[in-house]
Order: C-alpha cells, then structure tokens, then sequence
C-alpha cells in the first residue's frame, strides 16, 4: 500500500512539472482579473550569435518571438538576416560593463564607465551598423553601467537619435536605466523575469507558469530567455498551447508607446534628428503599438543564464 501511494505521488509531480501542465492556465477565473485572451506575453530570446543550430531553432519558434543578438559574434549577422526574413523582430544585445566584469563577458565591443563619450558613440554605433534591421536595444550584463546616470544619458541619445526602443534587462534591481530612457523620450519597457536562471526543464516549466500567472493578473509578462537546448525544447511545446489557454504572444515592439513618427520605430534612421520632447508615461506594460512594420560576448549559449527571477530564493552576483 505505501509503495502504491508513493507512486502515485511521483506521477502526480512529475505531471505538474511537465510542458503540458505549465504550459498555461486559462488567464481568466475569479482569482484572475485580466479577461479571457486579453493576457499577454512577450518573449525575447537573448544571447544570439553563437550557435547557429540554436539560432535557427529560436527563428523558428512559433509567434512573434524577439531575438536579442550579440554583435561581432561569429553568427550574429546571418541569424539577424534569417530572423528578419522570417518576420522576427531583431534588438541589439549590447554587453555593457558589470559590478564584477568576467573577462569572458568583457570584450572590446563592451560599453564600459571609462570610455570617452567618442569612444562610447563609437562602440554603441558600430555595433547597431553591424546589424541588420534593428528595432531595439537591451543590455547584456551592464549591473554596474546600468546605474549610472552619464552612460546611459548618452546611450539613450543615440537610441532616441536612430528610433528605437530599449528594454532593460534588469540585471541588477538598482538600474536607472528605464527611467533615463523615459527621461530621454525612448520607448521603454522592462523585463519582469528570466524563464531560464535554472536551464533545468522543471524548473524552466515553473517560471513559465510564473510568468503566466503574472500575465493573467497584470494583463502582459515580459520574459527573456536563453538559447539553451532545454529552453527550447520547452517553448517548442510551450508557445503554440498559449492561445487556447487564452494567452496572446506578443513581439516587444508591441508593448512601447509610439513616441516616435509613425513607422519610424523599425528603421534605425541614424539621421534622425532628436526632438526635445521629454518622457512620456512609464511604458513597462503600455497600450498596443500597431504602427511600425515587421544583438560583444559571452561564453555562448550553454553559459548559465545569470540573475533568479525576481522574487525567487535564488542569489547570484549581479552582472
């Protein structure tokens, strides 16, 4: 009899930890004030450049998925192009420097607090050149030069310079840098956790759920994940149960105020000229953005993804 119970027991967590399982309540119910199909989720898949196996694998991830790509990293170029093509929104995943800066995430294309500003406008443009058809901008690390005022007043203005938006990673709870973007007039929004801290499938599973009870009481959850294996075998299954749960996946972009000239969001303009407008309202979560049309280094994707999710037990140095 005990060994019976105890195996129904093993079934019943293992089935709770599965795709199937977590891949989504119905986002509506007495406890859930967002009604059916008005939940929604962003996904941005960080870290691409690497592999191009995995590149491809997160391109071909159903739903307006967008791809967070390295510059200078030895696939960053094609797998931009490839996700362009293939009507996925491409940001810049721009390493900054971090509280304690591993020499494997610093390289010569890392925004660091000792650059010149030349140096910085230099590093920032080149690496938004190298890339085709950028929309936005979110950091790779960047704990330390995420707080600090001067380095993002001057990323900012060459963001609002070119039209695009910035998604703060939240590498460190103590960033400024939605705030500055807000103050610069970027369109902004942050990130409200990581799906991957843990590349373990249980544990990716949970901070799914997480993610979708989150999007189920506020209306939108912004997750960023990792090009690891487990990762998207989840999201492979994952993302095309969402819409009968009642979940709408939806590509960052969507999420930003349009503070700039109608369709000008997709298009980089590096001539367009900074108006003086001053911030609009916080953007985190914001009204739909329908009218523009369809990312220096580290150690790639099997790196461990690098903060716990918010809320979560878990430590781990601030990068």
């Amino acid at each position: 009899m005990l060994i019976f119970i105890w195996l129904i027991a093993v079934s019943t967590l293992s089935t709770a930890a599965s795709p199937d399982t977590l891949a989504g309540k119905p986002a509506h119910g007495k406890d859930n004030p967002v009604q059916s199909g008005n939940a929604r989720l962003c996904i941005i898949i960080d870290d691409i450049g690497y592999s191009m196996e995995r590149g491809r694998r997160a391109i071909e991830l159903p739903g307006p998925i967008t791809l967070a790509v390295i510059p200078f990293t030895p696939n960053a170029y094609p797998l931009a192009e490839l996700a362009s093509r293939s009507g996925k929104d491409v940001i810049l995943h721009q390493p900054m420097q971090a509280v304690e800066q591993h020499r494997r995430f610093h390289t010569s294309h890392t925004l660091t607090l000792d650059m010149s500003p030349e140096d910085f406008r230099h590093t920032l443009n080149s690496a938004l050149d190298s890339l085709p058809n950028v929309v936005g901008v979110n950091n790779h690390t960047g704990s330390l030069l995420t707080q600090r005022q001067a380095p993002m007043a001057m990323l900012m203005q060459q963001i609002h310079r070119r039209h695009l938006f910035f998604l703060d990673s939240r590498t460190t709870p103590a960033s400024i840098a939605a705030r500055v973007a807000r103050e610069t007039g970027v369109p902004t929004l942050q990130r409200d956790l990581f799906l991957d801290h843990v590349p373990e499938p249980s544990a990716i599973a949970a901070a799914f759920q997480t993610a979708l009870d989150l999007a189920a009481r506020k209306g939108t959850a912004v997750i960023i994940a990792h090009p690891h294996a487990t990762t998207l075998d989840f999201l492979e299954r994952a993302i095309p149960r969402l819409a009968g749960r009642g979940y709408t996946l939806i590509a960052a972009k969507e999420l930003v105020l349009p503070v700039y000239p109608a369709g000008s969001l997709a298009t980089g303009t590096a001539d367009a000229v900074l108006p003086g407008a001053k911030a609009k309202p916080t953007v985190t979560h914001a009204p739909t953005f329908r009218s523009a049309t369809p990312s220096p280094a580290k150690a790639g994707p099997e790196a461990p993804a690098r903060l716990a999710i918010e809320g979560s037990p878990h430590t781990t140095p601030a990068l």
